[in-house]
């Protein structure tokens, strides 16, 4: 436990390799079935895991150096990150505006319009606030798009989990 708290202090491992809980949990239930069949006795084997807590954003936990560290690692030899953490969520969704636009559409049952209109909408916030500020107001879709986009987003496979902890922030404050 003690290295891990340790390597959520270092820049490169908070901002770029470190997943959330339920990334980790993703793995260790595919693990599990192998594990079980290389097991030479039935004391071996893993029944399962615990079950999933029913509470929204369970899988993140805040690291209060979180901007900071982004600081320190989006830096000018990462010229493809933005400044903060916030700004860096508003790139991937951008990027990924017309996927996330037609699943939430989809999903969220709103005109393709609407669900375009709800992400700009949550993009422009977040380049414009930042982890911590504590402040943050979205319209009823603009407030669906940011939890929709939270609960999709893989980290670390989308994006690094600072960026990811700065939507989750976000997310908390607006429900």
């Amino acid at each position: 436990n003690a290295w891990y708290v340790a390597m959520e202090g270092l820049p490169e491992y908070a901002c770029c390799v470190q997943g959330d809980a339920r990334h980790w949990r993703t793995c260790l239930e595919r693990a599990i079935p192998m594990h079980n069949e290389r097991a030479t006795s039935d004391e071996e084997k893993v029944n399962g895991l615990p079950p999933v807590p029913n509470q929204f954003g369970w899988w993140m936990k805040r690291n209060p150096r979180g901007e900071v560290l982004w600081k320190e690692y989006a830096n000018e030899s990462r010229p493809w990150l933005a400044d903060t953490p916030s700004r860096d969520v508003a790139l991937y969704l951008m990027r990924n505006h017309e996927e996330i636009t037609a699943a939430a559409a989809s999903s969220m049952e709103l005109s393709l319009d609407d669900a375009d209109e709800a992400l700009r909408e949550v993009i422009q916030l977040l380049v414009n606030w930042k982890m911590g500020e504590g402040v943050a107001t979205l319209s009823e879709n603009g407030q669906k798009m940011a939890q929709f986009t939270s609960e999709r987003i893989e980290v670390p496979r989308d994006m690094a989990m600072v960026p990811a902890l700065a939507l989750w922030e976000l997310v908390q404050l607006i429900l």
